[in-house]
């Protein structure tokens, strides 16, 4: 059987910035990435019976926008589990006991059921509710959005992409093969630095394990595309054309909304140079007043910069 969760638990040691960012940009956006964080592989005190090992998947210490230092706790977490929020809420407190601090949790959800989505224990003592809310993100809420994911800026996304493809293809090694040539010519448009692209096969070949023929295959494939120097859409022609594509449905909905305000705002949203947030605009503009599509699209570019 595959070994999920290590992966997991290995790409987010080495890029907690950018799976921050992917994941959960409400935390990101409170963190100093310019100020060092540190990965406390430390062992907690126990939280299972005698003889059973625990840790938690991640503790970090890392600094806030305001130079306060900040504690991190996450788990991901592959498949649903009885009482997991009290799991979530001990290893939170152990984690705040140790360094006598808040400690902020979220957690990852890989598992393939949409409707369990935990993200906060409670508990009823005496009357009184003992509560703690925390991140929780499920990675199948990506799919049927693997186009986005394809040209989506953040490299957590092709790690995503593979994740889905895992679980698509856990019994069908043609169709994994076929999904590992995609991900490996989206990973070569995506690095130039070869160390960046070793790291991240790794996870893709951690996730999208094929029996040593397989592999070999995939390889000749994308060594045949090479030599032949055949074609194919690069990483940043990829993205602008889904920023072009997103700029024009805002430009469709923007005419029949707002005939008279279109000529003037559509230069402004061509400013916009981040997919996800021209996405979130064009969402906007769909229902939002004329006052708040205007605000939304100066806070888009000024993010952009």
């Amino acid at each position: 059987m595959t070994d999920q969760d290590s992966p997991w638990k290995e790409m987010l040691e080495a890029n907690l910035g950018v799976a921050l960012d992917f994941f959960f940009p409400e935390i990101h956006t409170e963190i100093d990435w310019g100020q060092e964080h540190e990965i406390l592989r430390q062992e907690l005190p126990p939280v299972a019976p005698p003889g059973e090992k625990r840790i938690a998947d991640l503790v970090a210490k890392a600094i806030s926008t305001h130079g306060d230092e900040r504690y991190l706790h996450g788990e991901v977490q592959g498949e649903e589990e009885h009482d997991f929020g009290h799991r979530i809420q001990v290893y939170n407190r152990r984690v705040s006991d140790k360094f006598n601090l808040p400690v902020g949790s979220f957690v990852i959800l890989t598992d393939a059921n949409p409707g369990w989505r935990p993200e906060k224990y409670e508990a009823v003592l005496y009357g009184k509710k003992q509560t703690l809310e925390f991140h929780s993100a499920k990675v199948i809420d990506w799919l049927g959005r693997e186009e986005e994911l394809k040209v989506h800026p953040n490299p957590v996304a092709l790690f995503v992409l593979a994740h889905l493809a895992s679980m698509r293809t856990k019994k069908d090694d043609e169709a994994r093969a076929d999904a590992k040539f995609e991900v490996v010519l989206l990973m070569q448009e995506r690095f130039d630095n070869e160390v960046e692209r070793r790291k991240w096969y790794r996870y893709l070949d951690w996730l999208l394990a094929l029996p040593e023929e397989y592999d070999l295959q995939v390889w000749d494939r994308v060594n045949a595309m090479k030599e032949k120097g055949m074609p194919y859409v690069t990483f940043a022609d990829r993205y602008e054309r889904k920023m072009g594509r997103v700029e024009g449905r805002v430009e469709s909905v923007l005419q029949d909304r707002f005939p008279d305000a279109e000529a003037e705002l559509m230069p402004q949203v061509e400013q916009v140079e981040d997919l996800h947030k021209l996405q979130e605009l064009l969402q906007m503009a769909k229902t939002a007043d004329l006052t708040t599509i205007k605000a939304a699209i100066a806070t888009a570019i000024s993010g952009s910069k």
